[in-house]
């Protein structure tokens, strides 16, 4: 993302350090990767539940951080804790939405109902360049009210809600449901699944596959002795 808050909630880098000054404060847990991942963000929770206004998270899958893939139970046990403590969840669906983990959308896997879900890329095929910011009804009436009222959500820009943009989204919505897209994922990923199995995880240059539908990661392995081809071939 390329506001403020985005930057703020995403890791450094991306030469983003210049609007350091902008960014507003943001608690960080380990990532998927990370096994004690759940352990720190419940502690998190419960040690500032009074200052978080919410939790953001990529449901199952950290996609830009490596393909790294959580599991399902874990993510939703940070999220009912979230509720329970009065704590938002906003699941970030960029990626993982429409049908890349063979499911609509990752939060199903996880038995997630986020209050909010962010959107965009799949959402039109790729075809046309569309976003969305989904809400439960409980936040949508936070804000519901008179045009230009107190309660008036003012976001977006000039470009949002592009008419064209919304009809490719509607169209590729009625084909996915048509040509049972989300199946043919399932059956997809399977199949990748085996020849990865098959064919790359046992490679000695390769560290861990990692794989959520049709989602993949194969990290390499350190440089080591006898490796020095297979890090110029992979690369």
């Amino acid at each position: 993302g390329d506001t403020t808050g985005a930057i703020s909630l995403g890791d450094s880098g991306f030469e983003s350090a210049v609007f350091d000054p902008l960014k507003f404060e943001v608690l960080r847990a380990p990532g998927y990767g990370d096994p004690g991942w759940l352990k720190a963000a419940l502690s998190l929770v419960e040690a500032r539940a009074a200052e978080i206004a919410a939790v953001v998270l990529e449901p199952l899958v950290q996609a830009a951080s490596g393909m790294l893939v959580g599991d399902a139970s874990q993510v939703r046990e940070l999220a009912t804790r979230c509720r329970d403590k009065g704590i938002l969840v906003i699941t970030d669906e960029v990626a993982t939405g429409f049908g890349r983990t063979g499911a609509m959308f990752a939060s199903e896997l996880c038995g997630l109902e986020p209050d909010l879900m962010c959107i965009g890329k799949g959402l039109t095929g790729g075809y046309l360049p569309m976003s969305a910011t989904v809400a439960s009804e409980a936040v949508y009436r936070e804000f519901l009210g008179e045009d230009s009222g107190p309660l008036t959500f003012y976001h977006g820009h000039s470009y949002g809600g592009n008419a064209l943009a919304a009809a490719v989204a509607l169209a590729h919505l009625e084909l996915m449901e048509r040509w049972r897209v989300l199946e043919h994922v399932r059956a997809m990923a399977d199949h990748l699944g085996s020849l990865l199995e098959r064919d790359v995880a046992g490679q000695r240059g390769v560290k861990e596959v990692r794989r959520a539908g049709l989602m993949v990661g194969v990290e390499l392995a350190p440089r080591g002795k006898g490796l020095e081809l297979g890090k110029r071939v992979c690369a």
